[in-house]
């Protein structure tokens, strides 16, 4: 005996069966599908680390700089590199800088002195200001270069002296 079903059976065995089926039969085989992507997808494997140096040898610091073109050729890539440059010895300078400015300023007071027919006598007040370190060959208003820019920095020291003047 032939069964006889509806004609709009075919459409729900379609509709409805046949997603059930082919869910059921891609669970079963899950793992075995991720295993085969896996084979086929290529690993790719990022490394990444930073370097910071110190060192007072700043012109092999600079040469090892100059060398980093090599290894982009050879293929390593990197995200950026850059030297910044530290003074790290002012407070060995600072004694010899002030007072060559105390020097300076007295130089400068009797010349004042001179000029005007008096003669410096001693100081009243002094401030030592304060120090600036700088690119030595940037430009001195310090707006278009930093003193990490350059490993050849000039530090300054601005102070005041006044002095008795008589006359």
């Amino acid at each position: 005996m032939t069964e006889v079903r509806h004609p709009l059976a075919p459409l729900v065995d379609l509709l409805v069966y046949a997603p059930i089926g082919m869910a059921v039969v891609v669970t079963e085989r899950l793992p075995e599908l991720v295993g085969e992507v896996l084979q086929r997808v290529e690993t790719r494997v990022r490394v990444t680390r930073s370097v910071q140096l110190r060192t007072a040898d700043v012109l092999k610091a600079q040469q090892a700089h100059e060398r980093l073109p090599a290894l982009l050729r050879d293929g390593v890539e990197l995200d950026g590199s850059n030297l910044n440059y530290s003074f790290t010895r002012l407070n060995q300078l600072k004694p010899e800088m002030i007072a060559e400015a105390t020097k300076r300023a007295r130089g400068s007071a009797e010349q004042f002195a001179r000029d005007s027919g008096a003669s410096v006598g001693q100081i009243r007040t002094a401030s030592q200001g304060y120090f600036s370190v700088g690119p030595r060959d940037g430009a001195d208003d310090g707006e278009n270069s930093s003193a990490s820019d350059s490993p050849f920095q000039k530090v300054r020291v601005v102070t005041s002296v006044d002095y008795d003047v008589a006359g």
